[in-house]
């Protein structure tokens, strides 16, 4: 993957991010995660009771603070990898309301097991 390639697909998540307005599995939840991704910039996700909004931002402040970068944040969002062994593995970086990390998991899709880890020979 080129670099613009990946900044592409960084910049179509948070597009359709933005247009997805409400999703009734963060009814409830209320904060802003900033997601710092080296190589493509920062965006601010509030989330208010279930209704979404995206910005990009140059604020380096916000409930919770996610670093990341291009290719792992791209993997991440295609269900390639999963947010908690990114975070285990030091890949991905969370400070602040760690809460709102594992709530915005539920935005993300499930991790694909691979071949290998599932037994399965191919």
């Amino acid at each position: 993957m080129t670099d613009s390639t990946g900044r592409e697909a960084v910049d179509s998540f948070f597009d359709g991010l933005g247009k997805l307005g409400y999703d009734p599995m963060l009814r409830g939840v209320h904060g802003s995660i900033l997601f710092d991704i080296a190589g493509a910039g920062r965006w601010l996700v509030g989330i208010a009771d279930g209704a979404v909004t995206v910005r990009r931002s140059e604020l380096v402040q916000a409930d919770c603070v996610a670093e990341v970068d291009v290719p792992d944040f791209v993997k991440l969002v295609a269900g390639e990898l999963s947010v908690v062994t990114e975070y285990l593995q030091g890949r991905m970086k969370v400070r602040g309301n760690l809460g709102l990390g594992v709530v915005f998991r539920r935005l993300l899709p499930a991790p694909r097991r691979s071949a290998h880890a599932t037994g399965i020979s191919v």
